[in-house]
């Protein structure tokens, strides 16, 4: 008895122990994992690691993780940051062993990114944790696991990437899945942030990770695309780069093929906005939306439903070292931090190219267009509303503007198993033409087609500068209606175009070095009919294919051969040319930067005194009207122009007056001249071929001083009127001087004048 009480007491002091122990262990498992993790970590990982609290309960299998961080290896920053993480193990699946985790909860996890190159912050991590690291025996048993509900909610990753000077992120991070294991290669998960750049995203993905095939319903709203523009400024000079990105998409495919992706949604992007260097908008639209019913590369099945486009807008500018889109274009030698693209950020050079987004959709796209023939597609729409073009030319004396605004294009219907498809497409041009067509086209091959077209209503002072250039003429009156039919097949061209040209008045020959010598105005006066119009058929025919066949240069040898023949066969085509006079009393027209009346316009208001003197009722208003822009332009042209006459012809300064030989020789000075554009570009020190020579010459002599000038010739013509006026007896309560408020009197030409109106003061 007395050694079985003994062995008693042994045996509960022993349980005691146990029991003691597994206390112990149970209330300080936590406290002592903690302290293994903080100063065993960077040892085993690389990183130090700390957490605030760690609590383990080995009999339930719950693990809670607080203030989890791992540290950069500068140990000053924050890699990985966790509020919260929370395991539930199954304990008695681990001694078989299998590892069942029932719970794995993150709560506002932060992960920190950083890029350069193609070096990441983690690539440590990943080189000593990588599968060639681990040895493995050969007949090692695959871990058995299963993991059931893993939920990540608040989380943040912050993005740094230095090649780009990009800084961006995730916020609001949740994810969601229901089920992995071991032996089912299936991965599904649900997901949703937003962007600190603005945008939100949710979506599925389902992943089976042996055939790496995919399947994905992906939602984003008003993702904001400027966050892209560090990535664009290495390769175009750009500003801005914006817009809105909303999408709805259902998605399959395989990453093993680039082809084997089909598709279906709708895609939406609004507020789009591309700004170059200056600031100054290059394209954009306010929605573009694309419909697709189904996509199926891998089939080659292309089904669409509508596909829109609103308010376009582009600006194409030709300057003669190229155009604004080719001359954004950074070179090896024009590194984007040198230029005026982003004059407020450091970009880096493009020294990352396989992580630019834009470059590896571009790759990817070449990878799908490579072996890609499209046979099999169908679209219900295709239009665009309300679209914009704006174009200039610099590379004549004058620039040249042509405005191209309302346009409208509608396709109701494109099958590749169809007939041909019908568009409509109307736009204004300036600010009274008229442009309508309809197109027909063959859908399987796009160089087959016909359009049937209509332009009307033209201003022909709008194309002076062209005028100017080609024909030293330009025109002071005339609206432009052109109409025609182009057709193409098989590459052949036939074209048939009839030009009306309605009230036609050439102004005077402005000397220059580009245009050829024909009698424009001697031609002009004999094709006109009585009524002042002239029209004659233009056919134009030729091979697509022929590297020396030119559409414009075509036309113009047609145009030069009707005006060759007017000029020199005149005597049948004199009848019923002259008409009355009636312009004479509606309008003076004055000549750029004229001061006193000359004798042809004093001859005129004395016409016009005479009436008013023969009518005594009546009142006369001279209103004065121009286009101040236009002055200024010209003004700036001929005082640039002459200070370079001076400074590097003569070497003299400008005298107060200039004779005619200094005149004449000023005006043959082409503003194309490169000589002219380096003294320009030398004086105010700007050497930018995307500033016009109009711009430059305007700001060497001073908008002030230019508007000064006006100024004091405007004054100049109005006293020479008064006195006039005087002098022919007309009292001064008869009649007016007064200057036009109206845009909309503003004169085709740009020439400024006296606009004529009478009136019969009211009785009292």
């Amino acid at each position: 008895m007395k050694i079985f009480r003994i062995l008693l007491k042994v045996l509960l002091g022993i349980l005691a122990g146990i029991f003691l122990v597994i206390i112990l262990l149970v209330i300080f498992l936590g406290p002592v994992g903690k302290y293994v993790i903080e100063h065993k970590s960077e040892q085993f990982t690389g990183r130090l690691i700390t957490l605030d609290k760690l609590k383990i309960n080995l009999f339930t299998g719950k693990i809670n993780v607080y203030g989890l961080r791992v540290i950069e290896r500068d140990k000053k920053t924050d890699f990985v940051r966790i509020n919260h993480l929370f395991a539930d193990i199954d304990m008695g699946k681990i001694i078989k062993p299998v590892y069942r985790i029932e719970h794995l909860h993150l709560e506002d996890p932060y992960i920190h990114i950083d890029q350069k190159g193609m070096t990441f912050n983690f690539d440590d991590l990943l080189t000593r944790f990588s599968s060639d690291t681990i040895k493995k025996t050969k007949a090692e048993k695959p871990t058995e696991y299963f993991l059931e509900d893993v939920l990540v909610k608040g989380g943040k990753i912050n993005y740094n990437n230095h090649d780009y000077t990009l800084i961006a992120g995730i916020e609001k991070f949740q994810a969601n899945s229901k089920g992995m294991a071991w032996n089912n290669p299936l991965l599904s998960m649900t997901y949703g942030f937003n962007l600190q750049s603005g945008g939100t995203f949710n979506g599925a993905f389902t992943l089976d990770m042996d055939k790496l095939t995919f399947s994905a319903e992906n939602h984003i709203r008003e993702f904001n695309l400027s966050v892209l523009l560090p990535y664009l400024t290495p390769l175009r000079k750009v500003k801005k780069f914006e817009g809105y990105l909303s999408v709805d998409m259902e998605n399959k495919g395989n990453f093993t093929d680039p082809k084997a992706i089909a598709v279906s949604g709708k895609i939406d992007l609004d507020r789009f906005k591309i700004t170059d260097g200056n600031g100054t908008e290059m394209t954009g639209f306010r929605n573009f939306r694309v419909v697709i019913d189904s996509m199926d590369i891998a089939r080659n099945t292309w089904k669409f439903g509508t596909i829109s486009l609103d308010e376009p807008y582009i600006r194409y500018e030709l300057y003669p070292e190229g155009d604004n889109f080719s001359l954004s274009i950074l070179t090896d030698n024009q590194p984007a931090q040198t230029s005026a693209v982003h004059a407020d950020s450091n970009v880096k050079t493009h020294s990352a190219g396989t992580s630019n987004p834009f470059l590896i959709i571009a790759d990817y796209v070449k990878e799908i267009a490579k072996d890609l023939i499209i046979t099999d597609y169908k679209v219900k729409q295709i239009s665009i509303s309300n679209g914009k073009a704006d174009y200039f030319d610099h590379t004549l004396q004058e620039t040249f503007a042509l405005n191209v605004h309302d346009l409208n294009f509608d396709i109701r219907q494109i099958n590749s198993g169809m007939g041909r498809a019908t568009a409509d497409l109307t736009a204004g041009i300036n600010r009274k033409g008229l442009l309508i067509a309809e197109i027909s086209i063959n859908p399987n091959d796009f160089l087959d087609f016909e359009i049937k077209y209509d332009i009307r209503e033209v201003n022909m002072s709008d194309y002076n500068p062209y005028s100017i250039y080609y024909v030293a003429h330009p025109s002071i009156k005339g609206k432009f209606n052109y109409t025609g039919t182009v057709i193409v097949k098989n590459h052949q061209l036939k074209s048939d175009h009839k030009v009306l040209i309605e009230k036609i008045v050439m102004g005077k020959k402005i000397k220059n070095q580009t245009a050829v010598n024909l009698p424009i105005r001697l031609a002009v006066a004999i094709l006109r009919d009585p009524k002042g119009n002239i029209s004659f058929d233009i056919p134009v025919e030729g091979d697509l294919d022929n590297p020396h066949y030119k559409l414009k240069k075509v036309i113009i040898q047609v145009l030069e051969n009707i005006i060759i023949k007017a000029a020199t066969a005149p005597y049948n085509l004199l009848a019923g040319v002259f008409g009355g006079k009636e312009e004479e009393f509606k309008e003076v027209v004055l000549d750029h930067f004229q001061g006193n009346l000359n004798e042809r316009q004093l001859n005129q208001v004395s016409k016009l005194i005479n009436a008013m003197l023969s009518k005594p009722e009546l009142r006369l208003e001279f209103r004065k009207t121009g286009d101040p822009a236009k002055e200024i332009e010209l003004l700036s042209y001929f005082n640039a122009k002459t200070r370079y006459y001076f400074d590097r012809q003569k070497t003299t300064p400008v005298p107060d007056s200039l004779s005619a030989m200094d005149l004449d020789a000023i005006n043959k000075i082409n503003t194309t001249d490169t000589a002219f554009i380096h003294y320009l570009n030398m004086k105010i020190g700007d050497y930018s071929p995307l500033n016009s020579t109009m711009d430059k010459c305007i700001r060497m002599i001073g908008r002030d001083l230019l508007e000064k000038i006006l100024n004091r010739q405007e004054a100049k013509r109005d006293s020479s009127l008064v006195r006039f006026v005087r002098e022919k007896g007309l009292p001064g309560n008869r009649y007016n001087i007064t200057k036009s408020k109206d845009p909309a009197e503003i004169p085709e030409d740009k020439l400024p004048r006296y606009l004529i109106f009478y009136s019969v003061p009211e009785e009292h």
